[in-house]
This record gives C-alpha cells, sequence and structure tokens, in this order.
C-alpha cells in the first residue's frame, strides 16, 4: 500500500517538473517547435513508466493479496496462525501496560503501607512497539486515509489514472 502512495507521489511531481524540463529544453534546443517536441516526448516517456509503475504495483499487490489468502485458509496453524498470534501478544501486552501493571502497582503500594514493605514496580513494556505492530498488522495507519484521500482502489492499491 505504501507502494501505492509513492506511486501516486511520482505521478503527482510530474506537473511540478515539466516546467524546469521545459526551461532546459529551452536553452539546448533553440527550435520552438523541436523543444516542445522534445517536452512531449519526455512527458509522454514519463507517463508511460508511471504507468508501468503502477502496474507493476498492482501485480505486487494481487499476489501478496494471494499468499495472504493462502496462508489464511491453511489448515496448519503454523501457516495461518501467526498473525492471530501476534495480535494476541499485543492484546495481553496492551492489557498488561494499561490494566493489569497500573492494578498490581496500586495494590502493592497499598499493602506495602499497611505492612511498612517497599515493593517494587512491575516491569514496563515497550507500548511503542507494540502499538507499531498492531498498527502495522491490521493496517491502521494513515496511510490508508492517505490512499482514499489521494483516489485509491483498496482492492488494487494503486492510484488510479484519471483522464
Amino acid at each position: 500500500m505504501a507502494a501505492g502512495i509513492l506511486a501516486s507521489v511520482a505521478a503527482s511531481l510530474l506537473p511540478d517538473i515539466m516546467p524546469t524540463i521545459g526551461k532546459i529544453l529551452d536553452r539546448v534546443i533553440p527550435d520552438p517547435v523541436a523543444a516542445q517536441k522534445a517536452q512531449l516526448d519526455i512527458a509522454q516517456a514519463l507517463a508511460d513508466r508511471e504507468r508501468a509503475w503502477a502496474d507493476m504495483l498492482a501485480k505486487q499487490n494481487e499476489q501478496q493479496a494471494a499468499i495472504n489468502l493462502a496462508e489464511a485458509q491453511s489448515p496448519s496453524f503454523w501457516v495461518s496462525g501467526w498473525r492471530p498470534a501476534v495480535a494476541w501478544i499485543c492484546v495481553f501486552g496492551f492489557a498488561y501496560s494499561f490494566v493489569l501493571a497500573p492494578m498490581v502497582a496500586w495494590g502493592a503500594a497499598i499493602l506495602g503501607t499497611a505492612l511498612g514493605i517497599a515493593f517494587p514496580s512491575p516491569p514496563t513494556l515497550d507500548n511503542g512497539s507494540l502499538l507499531a505492530l498492531l498498527t502495522g498488522l491490521l493496517g491502521l495507519s494513515g496511510l490508508k486515509t492517505a490512499e482514499r484521500i489521494g483516489g485509491v482502489d483498496p482492492n488494487v492499491g494503486v492510484k488510479l489514472l484519471r483522464r
């Protein structure tokens, strides 16, 4: 999906670089008709390259979707179970970080005060890593929003060519 965003960004840069290319061609090719033709040829070559890039990304996304589907449909737990296992690890990590660890610390503080004993704090987890892992696994990054705003087909993952 990120590759689809890269393709759309590259395609959006085309109008920005064409004036610069035109200025360079005006200096290199003094004939305005020949310079205009060269500029059109360059624009066509860049557009063809972007179309080829988009096609390649579409094929790559289709292949990845086929791999994901084959993994999910596998009867082997070791093939189809890794995504749910990682998700559950994240869920347990967040449950520990946001519910269990604070409750244990609170209970230890109450008990420690009553008994006059200082209990150590429970260990903390790196929630940033857990969040990055979970959002990537679930596809909840801002890229999905950027794709929708940019007119990306959710089934293909590349910018639709508008004419």
